[in-house]
């Protein structure tokens, strides 16, 4: 079984991508505790049964709601985190 931050961590290596260019997306604590875990920009997302206010208690980057709807709202996620 591999972790969470360890998977991240696999995908990062393959994609020869950069911390500071990968975001972790997730709607569990879990999720966001995996990315703080590997140094990756974290999002929160309350689309799944944990609420934004338990989401939050995480401190991750940012918070959504709920999927972004647009293509606006989309680059206003990825522009704020590069």
């Amino acid at each position: 079984h591999i972790s969470k931050p360890d998977l991240i961590e696999k995908c990062l290596a393959a994609y020869k991508t950069e911390r500071t260019h990968a975001v972790m997306i997730g709607d569990s604590c879990g999720d966001i505790q995996a990315g703080k875990a590997a140094g990756v920009a974290t999002v929160a997302i309350a689309t799944g049964p944990t609420s934004l206010d338990v989401l939050g208690q995480t401190e991750p980057d940012y918070c959504w709601l709920g999927w972004p709807t647009s293509p606006l709202e989309y680059s206003q996620l990825l522009y704020k985190h590069v």
